[in-house]
This record gives C-alpha cells, sequence and structure tokens, in this order.
C-alpha cells in the first residue's frame, strides 16, 4: 500500500462537535459568526510558535489566536466518538500505513489547540515541531464559518496543495 504526504477531505458526517468555551454562556454555534468570533478571541491570547527548544511570540511570523485545551471542551461524545475514528480510518488510508494501526489502536489523537484565523491572519510556512513522543503527523480540522478567502495550503519538498 502507498501512501501520500497529506490527506483531505470535508467531513460529512454533519455534527457538530458542540464546542464549550470557558467563560461563554453557549456551545459555540456552527458555522461561526463573526460576532461569535469576536466573543472566542476575548477568551484567547496571541498563538506563539516553536523554533528549536524556544517559544516566540512574533506576528511578523505567525497572527492567529489560540486556546489551550483547559479552557474549551467538546461535549459532543458522538462526534468525539464517530467522528474521531472515521478520521484514524481516513488518516491510515491516505498516509499509506498498514491496517495494523487502527486494529492495534495506534493512532492517538490529541486535542493539542483551537485556533482562530480572522481577517489577514496567517502562519507562515513552516515545519511543526513534535509535541508528543510519537507524533507522525498533525491533524487539522477546520470547523464550518463564513469567510471570503483564505487558504490552507501544505506544502513538502517541492509539491503543495
Amino acid at each position: 500500500m502507498s501512501g501520500d504526504y497529506c490527506g483531505g477531505d470535508r467531513l460529512t458526517d454533519g455534527q457538530d462537535p458542540k464546542v464549550m468555551i470557558n467563560g461563554m454562556q453557549e456551545h459555540i454555534q456552527l458555522p461561526l459568526e463573526p460576532s461569535q468570533a469576536k466573543l472566542i478571541i476575548e477568551q484567547c491570547s496571541l498563538a506563539p510558535f516553536g523554533r528549536k527548544d524556544k517559544t516566540i511570540l512574533d506576528k511578523s511570523v505567525r497572527h492567529t489566536w489560540q486556546l489551550n485545551p483547559s479552557s474549551f471542551i467538546i461535549t459532543n461524545s458522538e462526534w468525539k466518538i464517530h467522528t474521531l475514528n472515521n478520521l484514524k480510518s481516513k488518516i491510515v488510508s491516505d498516509l499509506g500505513l498498514n491496517q495494523d494501526w487502527i486494529k492495534n489502536d495506534l493512532i492517538d489523537l490529541q486535542l493539542y489547540r483551537l485556533l482562530l484565523y480572522e481577517k489577514d491572519s496567517f502562519f507562515k510556512i513552516h515545519r511543526d515541531s513534535e509535541k508528543v513522543d510519537g507524533m507522525f503527523a498533525t491533524l487539522v480540522i477546520i470547523l464550518p464559518s463564513h469567510y471570503k478567502g483564505g487558504e490552507f495550503v501544505i506544502k513538502h519538498y517541492n509539491q503543495e496543495r
């Protein structure tokens, strides 16, 4: 089985993860509206980036908002079970991994951050740093929101998607 350096698709199960942010009265309504995005930003901090063993805050390299996992929860348990299990299967298929990864439950999806990119936000080309031992990939889930423009681009050597 051969794989690729990345994969991607739209989630079609239609389930809302029901994200609840500390300090907010209700879970985030999707698709995200600009007025609610502003309320979320009030709970956020600017996101730094890692360079070797340093954590750096530089808005010329990365300009986006972040919440640590201790600041929010996903309250829809069905989404956590059903959607994340489907994602594991998709990861195995897209990356060309052996099915033993699924059978032996070797993929552990860990919530690292909730990021909010507003108008003119960006993160320059970078290499993701390993956040936990054994990390071999980064999973990005883009939640539904109303916006125009914006690109999510993955580059790997001379390839781009």
